[in-house]
């Protein structure tokens, strides 16, 4: 059928169905059945993803996905788009590619990967809001990149036709195709509103986002939440609701509704103004520092941790570069050298804009992930303990490893050497880094099995209490 009809007057009237539902569909829909296949008969299965957080939490730390165990039991949650968007990312997509080529438990992740990196990259088409978006999939539909998103979207056609439920029967001809569908009618229409549009209006370009639900979605949350967060309202409750919102406040969604707001789209009122607010972030700690330590203790760590860890030094120097104004110094911390590049974790999730770290900056990173795995979690949230820990790695560092930036050995402040100063901004920022995961760990950990919020919430409302 055509993605459009057309009125008296010959206009087209485009109709979209909502990306961010269609993607929820998706997700449901693969959960529902576990397993599909693709044109070849390889299977795209869903157990990968619960295979993968649980590896992410055997091992301590994640492949740059965002998988909690919100992500894996979604179903007392199963309105919230964020779940469903995380779940279907290029993160996840490269977690799976990275897997499939280190562990013999993913070999056959591949079609998997491959799956979701589709879903992905047309999600990313129908989401555009930034003209300056260097994604390539996550620009604007412009004569720059008709051409691109076109071929995409006939490879994308071709490889939802290809997809089958393990019975046989076609996606697109069973009773779970309306996501698929629509997010099919959804891309064509983008591409033919904006034909359309160029020719009429001489439209530069589109920003599919601007044409999403999202909007509204943000306004009614914002309705609910002048109202206690009351999600039924009579008519003189809206009605007062909404006057307030208009005249008195920007309209801004709850963090916890549907969907977020993701560009500056605001409506503006007659006072509107930032507020400030004074947040003390200080940490007391909670562990005494250890006066002695008389046993050596050395923790092995796995190879799915060290390219982990070596993708986290990436980052790291990123955050400490801004601070460091020595030329030689800052040579010392990157390479571009194909050599020093073995990890394939970040090689897989590099669009261009990651930083390879040097050796030496990865074997600060390794040592103080080795150290941080013999304490507990939170012992390193003050600066006593995270004193303790630079001159435990120092130690460990200059006993065994005598070329460590070796560019610069000489450089000297007026306190101290070059050398120690990025020692300590690396293990700092680095440990910095850890402690506040390991608090989102503690924080998923007391999920038990999914919130149960919104789920009893629509009870509620179905029964007319």
């Amino acid at each position: 059928p055509k993605p459009f009809i057309l009125n008296g007057e010959q206009d087209k009237l485009f109709c979209f169905y909502d990306p961010a539902h269609m993607l929820k569909l998706i997700r449901n829909a693969w959960n529902n059945r576990v397993i599909i296949k693709n044109f070849k008969g390889e299977e795209i299965n869903w157990e990968y993803i619960k295979k993968l957080y649980e590896l992410e939490q055997k091992e301590g730390l994640r492949l740059g996905t965002k998988l909690t165990k919100r992500h894996i039991n979604f179903h007392n949650e199963i309105m919230n788009v964020r779940l469903a968007a995380q779940t279907l990312s290029s993160s996840v997509a490269d977690a799976l590619t990275y897997l499939s080529q280190n562990n013999d438990e993913f070999i056959k992740a591949g079609p998997t990967s491959e799956f979701i990196k589709y879903i992905n990259n047309a999600f990313d088409i129908l989401n555009s809001r930034s003209k300056f978006s260097t994604k390539p999939y996550g620009k604007p539909i412009s004569d720059n990149t008709i051409l691109f998103y076109t071929d995409f979207i006939d490879k994308f056609i071709t490889y939802i036709k290809g997809l089958e439920f393990s019975d046989g029967k076609k996606i697109i001809n069973s009773n779970r195709n309306t996501g698929f569908v629509g997010m099919i009618m959804s891309l064509k229409n983008a591409v033919e509103m904006f034909n359309d549009l160029r020719s009429k209006e001489k439209l530069n370009y589109l920003l599919t986002y601007k044409i999403s639900q999202d909007h509204i979605e943000t306004t009614f949350s914002a309705i609910r939440s002048r109202l206690g967060y009351n999600n039924n309202p009579t008519c003189k409750q809206f009605q007062a609701a909404y006057k307030r919102i208009l005249i008195h406040n920007e309209i801004v969604g709850s963090e916890f509704g549907n969907c977020s707001i993701l560009d500056n789209t605001k409506m503006l009122t007659v006072n509107s103004y930032v507020e400030e607010k004074q947040i003390d972030d200080t940490w007391k700690p909670q562990v005494h520092l250890l006066d002695h330590d008389y046993f050596e203790s050395y923790m092995n760590i796995s190879k799915f941790v060290e390219d982990t860890s070596q993708y986290i030094a990436g980052f790291v120097i990123k955050k400490i570069l801004i601070s460091i104004t020595c030329p030689t110094c800052q040579a010392s911390l990157v390479t571009n050298n194909s050599d020093d590049n073995r990890n394939t974790l970040l090689t897989i999730k590099n669009r261009g804009g990651l930083i390879f770290p040097s050796k030496s900056v990865v074997l600060v990173c390794q040592e103080t992930e080795r150290l941080i795995r013999s304490y507990p979690p939170t012992y390193f949230n003050n600066i006593k303990n995270k004193l303790y820990l630079l001159v435990k790695i120092k130690q460990n560092l200059y006993k065994y490893n005598r070329e460590l930036f070796s560019n610069c050995p000489d450089q000297e402040s007026f306190l101290d050497t070059h050398k120690n100063q990025i020692i300590k901004l690396i293990v700092f920022k680095y440990v910095d880094i850890r402690v506040f995961h390991e608090v989102r760990k503690v924080n998923d950990t007391n999920i038990k099995s999914g919130r149960s919020r919104a789920k009893f919430t629509k009870m509620v409302l179905f029964n007319h209490e």
